[in-house]
């Protein structure tokens, strides 16, 4: 164990135990809403962190964090919790401390991601340019979406305006359809309701 590693890490507020509890919370809800079946070794994928797994077994238990081939953290308990990787960046660490940990949280994040990947389908399918508004009106819910000028040939970044053109919907995919949610200040019933419209 490297103490200069750990001591970047509060112990009281960052401790493998909370980890494995926030991932465990995290990945469980998500595989339910993705009709996943959750087993002993449970798999997320995210931008910022990449493959995070966890397990458990009788009297083991395992965390790690592996992104694009490196190891940022991994640790594993026994009869105590031993680390023997972090390579964890503050950045990182925000991400892992502000996981959501509620089901309204949890559905709210799924669904954002749901439905970015469903404007991916849409402007892909139909081969609309940049800045090019799509409008989606369902049960009295109008919003436009389109594709930002900030998109690049690594990520793709939509945009959601509502009646008022704020924004209200802001989210990028990038090539490996990692998924980053910038602002979502939509209802959680508006963006369950825009996931499953058929355009």
């Amino acid at each position: 164990m490297n103490p200069t590693i750990e001591s970047k890490i509060p112990n009281n507020t960052f401790c493998p135990d909370k980890i494995f509890i926030k991932f465990d919370t995290y990945i469980t809800q998500v595989q339910i809403l993705d009709n996943i079946q959750v087993s002993n070794q449970r798999k997320i994928s995210t931008r910022t962190l990449g493959l995070v797994s966890i397990s458990e077994k009788v009297g083991l238990k395992k965390i790690e964090i592996i992104k694009d081939g490196i190891t940022l953290y991994s640790a594993e308990k026994k009869q105590t919790w031993e680390i023997c990787d972090n390579q964890l960046n503050s950045q990182q660490i925000h991400a892992i401390d502000n996981l959501p940990q509620n089901k309204e949280e949890i559905f709210h994040e799924f669904y954002s991601r749901k439905l970015t990947l469903m404007l991916k389908k849409v402007f892909q399918h139909k081969n609309y340019p940049v800045n090019h508004k799509i409008s989606i009106n369902h049960a009295q819910i109008p919003y436009k979406f389109f594709i930002s000028d900030e998109s690049s040939k690594n990520k793709i970044v939509f945009i959601g305006n509502n009646l008022n053109k704020n924004i209200v919907f802001k989210s990028s995919i990038a090539q490996d359809l990692s998924i980053e949610i910038e602002i979502n200040n939509l209802p959680l019933e508006h963006i369950n309701n825009l996931c499953c419209l058929n355009i």
